[in-house]
C-alpha cells in the first residue's frame, strides 16, 4: 500500500500503456518533425484521489497519511514527487493535430482494469 505523503496533494497526469503506445505510433507516422506532445489521459488528478479510488475499487483500506518530513528522511525524491509536484498536462494538442483520443480516458477507467476477471 502506498502512503499519502503530506496529504497527497501532488497533481499528476496518467496514461494507460496501450494508449501511450498508440499515441507514439501516431506521432511517428503523422506528426511534423520536431513536434512535442503530452501523451496523457484526459484528467490530471491529485495523488490522494488516485490512491483513494484505487483502494475503493480493489476493496483495500484507505491509504495512510505520512507527514512529509518523515517520508523525506526515507525517500527524499519520492516524498517530493508524490506530495508536492504539480505536473498536470494536457493532451489537447495531440487530439487537435493528430486526432488521437485515449481509449482509457481517465485514471478511474484505467483502475477498473485492476479488478479480477469473472470466472
Amino acid at each position: 500500500m502506498l502512503p499519502l505523503i503530506g496529504g497527497g496533494h501532488a497533481v499528476h497526469s496518467w496514461i494507460e500503456l496501450s494508449d501511450a503506445a498508440r499515441a507514439v505510433a501516431d506521432c511517428l507516422e503523422r506528426a511534423e518533425p520536431g513536434s512535442v506532445y503530452n501523451v496523457v489521459d484526459d484528467e490530471p488528478v491529485e495523488f490522494r484521489e488516485y490512491l483513494s479510488e484505487m483502494a475503493r475499487i480493489t476493496g483495500a483500506k484507505r491509504p495512510l497519511s505520512v507527514p512529509y518530513g518523515l517520508a523525506r528522511l526515507a525517500m527524499p525524491y519520492a516524498a517530493l514527487f508524490f506530495s508536492r509536484a504539480q505536473v498536470p498536462a494536457s493532451n489537447a494538442r495531440l487530439k487537435r493535430e493528430l486526432g488521437w483520443r485515449p481509449q482509457v480516458p481517465t485514471y478511474r477507467d484505467a483502475l477498473l482494469h485492476l479488478l479480477p476477471l469473472p470466472p
